[in-house]
């Protein structure tokens, strides 16, 4: 097909022609998909090493150098099967105390050995106190939270109260707590600990006794606390936030009315 002056174009083959186009640019496309997915796959297949028992071991004995060899396995297999937990580096077990018995050619696990106690002792001042409540990767900023973190907390609870005679159930949602130091993430105190990026089920908080029991006597009511994440250098700022359905309601209301 020509096209420019003086030269007819023509038009019937113009779609035969755009299709073989994109034709060959599928195949293309494909052909690179393909090649990703193979490079992928031969990446998943490349044996590494892991660190296996050379002989049956019993718990409470602390590992030898005769004790472990090292073994090859593919990394797609290793990796399906126990995820972080095996060990490559045996300077990292050689002298460590086993908790469970291990068979000989069984994978060395992270859980196989004791961990090293730790000095978990919370540090604040003295006029406040550490409260631990339960968190969901929901309520608790989906398992973002690190020790030095800050927080406010956000409660949302229902009331009854009686008016003329009438029994009305009222539900909020408001912020309980502005500012809240974070101290631990399960027993995780060190921002910088490794353990913290795991997630965790439990948030420690730093407060005031008033606040300490404002905070145990929602949950004891069945409040569900949310904790909301806060920049580092925002400044406190006393505000009367809560919402209920009659105020969200009106406030809707207001924007459609364009008020």
């Amino acid at each position: 097909m020509l096209s420019g002056p003086g030269v007819p174009v023509n038009n019937k083959l113009l779609p035969v022609f755009v299709a073989v186009v994109l034709g060959g640019l599928s195949i293309v496309g494909i052909r690179l998909y393909v090649e990703r997915i193979q490079k992928n796959y031969e990446i998943q297949q490349v044996p590494i090493p892991v660190l296996v028992a050379s002989r049956d071991l019993a718990a409470g004995k602390p590992l030898t150098p005769d004790d472990i060899e090292t073994q090859n396995f593919p990394r797609d297999v290793i990796e399906r099967a126990f995820r972080k937990t095996y060990i490559a580096d045996r300077t990292t077990v050689i002298n460590a105390k086993l908790v469970t018995p291990i068979a000989a050619g069984q994978v060395l696990q992270t859980y196989h050995f004791a961990t090293p106690r730790r000095d978990r002792r919370l540090v604040f001042e003295k006029e406040y106190r550490a409260v631990t409540i339960p968190v969901t990767a929901v309520s608790g900023v989906a398992g973002l939270l690190k020790p030095g973190d800050y927080v406010d907390v956000v409660a949302t609870t229902s009331f009854s109260e009686t008016r003329d005679a009438a029994k009305k159930t009222l539900a909020v949602t408001r912020t309980l707590l502005k500012n809240v130091n974070v101290l631990a993430t399960d027993t995780v105190i060190d921002p910088n600990d490794a353990d913290s990026a795991e997630g965790y089920a439990t948030v420690t908080l730093r407060l005031r006794p008033l606040d300490v029991n404002r905070v145990l006597f929602s949950l004891h009511n069945g409040a569900a606390i949310h904790l909301a994440y806060v920049q580092a250098g925002v400044a406190e700022t006393p505000s009367k936030d809560p919402v209920t359905a009659d105020g969200l309601y009106n406030e809707i209301a207001r924007e459609i009315r364009g008020g």
